[in-house]
């Protein structure tokens, strides 16, 4: 699978832009889950804070921002999803539409 994604200032000029390949199939939701948790980890190491993410799998937004625990693959991978947003500095995750994301599928 492919992943890409767009890091924006508070005047939306692009800062980071990053893309990578994971090896493995995955369901599309686990799939979404495993990019934002290495988009999540590599924030963290930039020490990048007080963001609005924004993902297109309203599954995921719903999944990770849920207080439910839940012992599947993409239940632990949530979790630390979780982890990694609250162990940042004010990382907020909302759900948008697909079209708002042209420039991260294009990546």
């Amino acid at each position: 699978m492919g992943a890409g994604f767009v890091i924006r200032n508070n005047e939306g000029a692009v800062v980071y832009r990053g893309r990578w390949k994971i090896i493995g199939f995955f369901s599309p939701t686990l799939a979404e889950a495993l990019c934002l948790e290495n988009v999540l980890q590599f924030m963290i190491s930039q020490g990048l804070s007080n963001f609005l993410i924004e993902l297109d799998a309203k599954i995921v937004v719903d999944g990770i921002n849920g207080a439910g625990i839940n012992d599947s693959g993409t239940g632990m991978v949530f979790e630390d999803c979780r982890g990694l947003i609250n162990r940042g500095s004010s990382f907020n995750l909302y759900n948008v539409r697909i079209s708002a994301h042209v420039v991260a599928q294009c990546l």
